[in-house]
């Protein structure tokens, strides 16, 4: 029950990552609701909760067996009206959106015990208004794509150039970024260097990569 004038405060997160070169965000089982999908996301418990940021932690810890997870917030959803998040009761949304490889989500059993990868594309209708905060969230990230680091968190720790090319490409939805793709992300030192290495069964060596620590997903022009 909720008393007159409390309004509830959920953490919602959309997990996303890139399964069969395909944009998917991980949905669970609604707690109570035999079939029901939902994002991943709690209740804020006011004499617990206190970081937001733990909260997102720990959500994706439960779900996922990780504790590793890139995330950022993406925007606080309000609102009683037609298309309310939640009938019952006043209620606010704080969302974050959240990346990982789909290499290192699948093997992160028994954590992910339960949890569904949905194509963006194939989205079903969802319960509260979590249907729109993914829509906002792949809207961020194929936006913000265009022009930072944001789209390597979903890769491996490291990678080659041309991975990372096909990573903007699929979530941006433009073929190449051109030949000067290579230039731009290492000039503007938004990767580090982690040596040539062979591919498992190739034997030409390739330079790989991983994100500069500190490394910023707001301001830089890819």
């Amino acid at each position: 029950m909720t008393a007159p004038g409390e309004v509830k405060v959920s953490v919602d997160t959309v997990l996303l990552t890139l399964k069969d070169e395909r944009l998917h965000v991980a949905l669970a089982p609604l707690e109570g609701e035999t079939g029901a999908l939902a994002l991943l996301g709690r209740l804020l418990d006011g004499d617990a909760d206190i970081d937001l940021e733990t909260v997102v932690e720990r959500t994706l810890l439960a779900n996922t067996g990780l504790n590793d997870v890139y995330f950022e917030q993406l925007f606080t959803f309000s609102g009683r009206d037609t298309n309310r998040r939640e009938p019952r009761w006043p209620s606010i949304s704080v969302a974050y959106i959240a990346l990982v490889s789909h290499p290192k989500l699948a093997a992160s059993q028994p954590g992910a015990d339960g949890l569904v990868l949905v194509s963006v594309d194939d989205v079903p209708v969802l319960p509260f208004d979590h249907n729109r905060i993914i829509d906002v969230a792949v809207s961020r990230l194929r936006s913000k794509g265009a022009w930072s680091i944001l789209p390597a968190y979903l890769l491996d720790e490291e990678f080659t150039i041309s991975q990372l090319n096909r990573v903007y490409s699929t979530v941006t939805s433009t073929y190449s970024f051109g030949q000067n793709f290579r230039r731009k992300v290492i000039e503007n030192d938004l990767l580090s260097s982690t040596g040539f290495k062979s591919a498992p069964g190739a034997t030409k060596r390739t330079e790989h990569f991983r994100i500069r620590p500190g490394a910023s997903t707001i301001n830089t022009k890819i």
